[in-house]
């Protein structure tokens, strides 16, 4: 395994970026392994990666449009499916979900290893997180197929979504090594989060236009840490448009502060992270 001669001490004098290149390959290794035998055992296997997403999407879909007809306003009159409205919304936040709970999860679900050897921290978060950018590479495949199948074909904007999808993903790393060492110390902060993340996806315009909710409220959706990337993933790919700047620095910004918190946290508690364990 590559990176297991660093001692304890040298890990933790070596910045975060250092750490991962370091176990680069272990990461990379395990967190492959990790995906592919997720489903072990099912006779689908892989397939449920695809399956999950597809059958939210369809229950959503029945509800809004069937049960309960909302009333989709798109952007700048365009007609758009509300099916593909609320994939270009909630395929990302799937995967923002799944990186958020398993960062949180990281440390105790791998208190063995974290207790018997001198890897360091960050390598479980990264391994976990490398796991959830694969279920986000997923969930874009559906998505663009879901846009062929409605007849919108590729735009260059489209080659940003990824940009903002790896900004997502840097935000649920930083909110990972924070929730995470937090769930050494309080084990209720994983369930926490699990019901925190249902209240938010309601809280977040994902399954409605953020145009729907009132004026006064559009300028507080920037306080909400998902609205930029999921705003921005939807502009690129639905409207073609690169989105506002605005939503640019609030994206960044919000994974900035997140990688800074995450890093103060875990780096104060580090050792009192491993006897607890």
């Amino acid at each position: 395994m590559q990176g297991t001669t660093i001692n304890r001490a040298e890990a933790q004098s070596l910045p975060s970026w250092r750490l991962l290149l370091q176990y680069r390959s272990y990461i990379q290794s395990n967190a492959l392994q990790d995906f592919v035998y997720k489903y072990a055992g099912t006779s689908l296997g892989l397939m449920w990666n695809v399956i999950h997403p597809i059958m939210l999407v369809a229950v959503f879909s029945f509800v809004f449009t069937v049960i309960m007809p909302a009333r989709f306003q798109p952007s700048g009159g365009q007609t758009i499916p509300f099916i593909l409205f609320l994939c270009s919304g909630l395929l990302p936040w799937l995967s923002f979900v799944d990186a958020l709970l398993r960062g949180t999860g990281a440390f105790v679900d791998n208190a063995g290893y974290l207790r018997k050897l001198s890897i360091p921290e960050e390598v479980f978060l990264a391994r976990t997180l490398v796991g959830s950018c694969i279920l986000l590479c997923i969930n874009l495949v559906v998505l663009i197929a879901a846009a062929f199948l409605y007849g919108f074909w590729p735009r260059w904007t489209w080659l940003l979504v990824p940009v903002v999808g790896l900004l997502m993903m840097l935000f649920a790393f930083g909110m990972g090594a924070l929730l995470g060492t937090i769930n050494v110390f309080a084990r209720d902060a994983h369930q926490i989060v699990t019901i925190s993340t249902q209240a938010w996806l309601w809280l977040t315009p994902i399954t409605y236009a953020s145009t729907a909710m009132p004026s006064w409220l559009h300028s507080a959706q920037y306080a909400n840490p998902a609205f930029p990337y999921i705003e921005l993933i939807r502009e690129q790919f639905i409207y073609g448009r690169p989105g506002p700047i605005s939503l640019w620095i609030a994206a960044l910004l919000w994974a900035v502060a997140a990688l800074a918190a995450g890093n103060l946290v875990l780096s104060r508690f580090r050792t009192d992270v491993r006897d607890v364990l």
